[in-house]
């Protein structure tokens, strides 16, 4: 068996011959890199699901901003719609849990430090925050039972009423679970519950705040993954350089990368495999990367066109 580095559209006469070893080693970094990838990318369907959840809530507040006299109907539509954003974002958070931990099998051994740190980070993350346990539970009840939200509170409210000049009205949409429901379904995990009961037991509880700790602990979750890739990542990416480079000081740095491979050749000149040398890899996930960042504390945020006078 020969090995080496060459285009896909070029003979075996072009092949820059590496050994066994640095094909393996390029094998992979590519492989490892494409796991990674796909962690930033199962992330950013979390991200963006989160995202399209609160402009759903800000867009509902803004038009009944504008807009006065919503009917029943109107609020029936404007629940369904909070329902299925909230539905679509536990299931993207289910996928990237699911699945975050096949990822770290794959490049490191289901029985390595690191599978075994990033189990520990979900357990930690579980236990320490309420609302990551509630978002989980209720994931399982929409999954059998249910659906997330029992009422959809629009809220008007004064602010700054002693003052003319700053008065102004704050439209706010509070999409909530009523305990005694869970209660009655007899379904919901009972320590949860238990927890929802002892906050709010009569009434309906705010699912908002629980939904911004979830994704703050899936935040952290992922943010302890970087770190415990970030070395790795740098060397799959120096191997992978270097294969770009060795390629590069056989026909010049003018060459054209497109359809760069490494392979393995057989005896009878077939290529046994074919493995693609890919910048694109890590350009997409530093994009991701930088994208997807600071989700630390997200109930300390907001997001408002509200006009103060200074």
């Amino acid at each position: 068996m020969r090995y080496g580095i060459t285009r896909d559209i070029a003979t075996l006469d072009d092949l820059v011959e590496i050994s066994e070893a640095e094909y393996q080693r390029i094998v992979h970094a590519h492989h490892s890199l494409v796991e990674v990838l796909l962690l930033e990318e199962n992330f950013d369907l979390v991200t963006e699901n989160y995202y399209e959840y609160e402009l759903e809530l800000i867009s509902i507040a803004l038009r009944h901003m504008v807009f006065h006299g919503p009917s029943d109907a109107s609020f029936g539509s404007e629940r369904r719609a909070i329902v299925r954003r909230i539905v679509n974002l536990l299931t993207a958070c289910r996928r990237y849990l699911d699945q975050c931990g096949h990822h770290i099998s794959e490049i490191y051994g289901s029985e390595s430090s690191h599978t075994t740190e990033v189990k520990s980070e979900k357990s930690s993350q579980y236990d320490q925050c309420f609302g990551y346990r509630v978002m989980e539970a209720l994931r399982n009840h929409v999954q059998h039972r249910g659906f997330p939200v029992h009422v959809l509170t629009v809220s008007w409210q004064w602010q700054d009423i002693e003052d003319e000049a700053r008065r102004r009205l704050h439209h706010t949409v509070i999409p909530s679970i009523r305990v005694a429901e869970l209660v009655s379904g007899g379904k919901f995990k009972q320590a949860v519950l238990e927890e929802m009961q002892n906050v709010n037991s009569d009434g309906a509880l705010d699912i908002r705040p629980l939904v911004r700790d979830y994704i703050s602990g899936i935040g952290m979750i992922h943010e302890r993954i970087r770190k415990l890739c970030s070395s790795d990542v740098v060397e799959w990416e120096n191997i992978l350089n270097g294969a770009i480079e060795q390629f590069q000081e056989r026909y010049g740095e003018e060459e054209s990368l497109l359809g760069l491979v490494v392979v393995a050749v057989q005896d009878d000149r077939h290529w046994a495999e074919r493995i693609p040398i890919l910048k694109e890899l890590s350009e997409r996930r530093n994009r991701l990367l930088t994208k997807n960042r600071w989700f630390e504390n997200l109930n300390k945020r907001i997001a408002s066109n509200e006009i103060r006078q200074t």
